[in-house]
């Protein structure tokens, strides 16, 4: 949510009419408080049932565990069917509210995955962004693994669009498009990550780095000067 609310704050302050939608998911309301100074915050109220807390339990056990693409799929399965009907929950038990958010005819930023915008995923210098540990210089057999997590991450990802756009269509209307579309019609992509530290890629002139606008306190005038 804090990097969130820096991005709306920053468009905001350039002259863009910035609504920051605020779910009560696992953090209380209270927690977040004063997260933005310039945009506006929605705020939608907790929902009748929550998920499973072993389920977080398991995903913060994953520091120590030996990480494999089954161990993956297994653990974030679950939580995605989740995740899914507590979206479903919000559709159907804040009818009143998910109304005035359609009227209001808001342009959403959503996320977006490398396969499903058509960018260049080359596994053999590309770590896998699922957890696979690897560097841009990996042997044979990382490689060969590497192809493995960027396979279970591409079925995660699958998983999560084709069920999040069923669910889309049952409330809102067969004609309710595809989310890998909307995904695909997205202008702009804005990285929460550092290009100066972040491994080599192909990268699209739509995709910009904004790794750090999460950070108030400035830092010293040197640290601003690479030197050559």
């Amino acid at each position: 949510m804090i990097l969130d609310a820096r991005v709306a704050d920053t468009l905001a302050k350039g002259g863009h009419d910035v609504t920051l939608l605020q779910i009560e998911f696992n953090l209380p309301f209270d927690s977040l408080k004063n997260i933005t100074k310039y945009a506006k915050i929605k705020q939608i109220g907790s929902f009748t049932s929550t998920i499973d807390d072993q389920i977080f339990k398991d995903i913060s056990n994953m520091a120590f565990q030996t990480i494999t693409p089954i161990f993956i799929l297994r653990l974030f399965i679950p939580y995605i069917k989740e995740a899914n009907k507590k979206c479903e929950m919000l559709i159907t038990e804040r009818k009143e509210e998910i109304e005035k958010l359609r009227s209001e005819k808001y342009d959403p930023i959503p996320e977006h995955t490398a396969s499903v915008l058509g960018l260049p995923y080359p596994t053999s210098y590309v770590p896998g962004l699922t957890l696979s540990g690897y560097s841009d210089k990996m042997s044979i057999s990382e490689r060969f693994f590497n192809l493995f997590f960027q396979m279970a991450g591409y079925y995660l990802s699958f998983e999560v669009y084709d069920s999040l756009t069923l669910i889309m269509r049952k409330h809102f209307g067969s004609n309710y498009p595809d989310i890998r579309q909307i995904i695909k019609d997205s202008p702009l992509i804005l990285v929460n990550a550092d290009e100066f530290v972040d491994f080599p890629r192909p990268l699209f002139s739509n995709i910009i780095y904004i790794g750090g606008i999460g950070m108030n306190e400035k830092i010293e005038e040197s640290l601003n000067k690479l030197d050559v």
